[in-house]
């Protein structure tokens, strides 16, 4: 099943958490639990309450939060847009990915690339044997809650693993003024 992501609450699910390996320190830095506490030691320092509870937590629907665009107090302005956050489109390790998902999609040396990614946060090569399955693992981790995961499983003919996903959602609908343009244009079903 997807994280919830990218206009659908933004939260992380037990079956992301569950993706992460042990001692994969991108599950700190990805998914912030209950009871954690962020910027410890810090004038900043929170703990922060997940659990699902109507009355207290009314916005958490997994027993999760995001960390990753996560700011301290101190840095996050008056509102959401104000903060200083600098969002990177494109890092260095979606660039790998993509090296080591082309390469095992024509037999390749898919090992390296993706070896770096998980070198970089401590972990040694990766155990899985299926290369692309190899792969999505890392980029389900490695991305996550950075907006990769839904147009990664389309991308890929896995859109089933998402609930309420039919392949009518694969194409975007064609805007009307084009439709204008030219009428022997057929709308994508949605």
């Amino acid at each position: 099943m997807q994280e919830m992501e990218d206009g659908d609450l933004n939260q992380p699910t037990q079956d992301l958490y569950d993706e992460f390996e042990p001692g994969d320190i991108r599950l700190g830095w990805t998914i912030i639990s209950d009871g954690d506490v962020l910027w410890a030691g810090t004038a900043d320092e929170e703990i922060i309450y997940t659990k699902k509870d109507p009355v207290n937590h009314p916005d958490s629907y997994t027993g999760y939060h995001r960390r990753k665009g996560t700011l301290p107090a101190s840095l996050r302005g008056n509102g959401q847009d104000q903060a200083g956050l600098n969002l990177r489109v494109i890092r260095f390790a979606d660039v790998l990915l993509w090296q080591a998902e082309a390469a095992a999609q024509n037999g390749g040396d898919w090992q390296t690339p993706l070896n770096r990614v998980r070198a970089r946060v401590g972990l040694g090569p990766t155990p899985a044997s299926d290369p692309l399955q190899a792969v999505y693992h890392e980029r389900r981790v490695e991305l996550a809650m950075e907006g990769h995961r839904y147009w990664d499983l389309v991308r890929t003919g896995r859109g089933n693993l998402m609930n309420g996903y039919s392949d009518n959602k694969r194409y975007f609908l064609i805007p009307q003024i084009e439709m204008n343009l030219n009428p022997n244009l057929e709308q994508n079903p949605y």
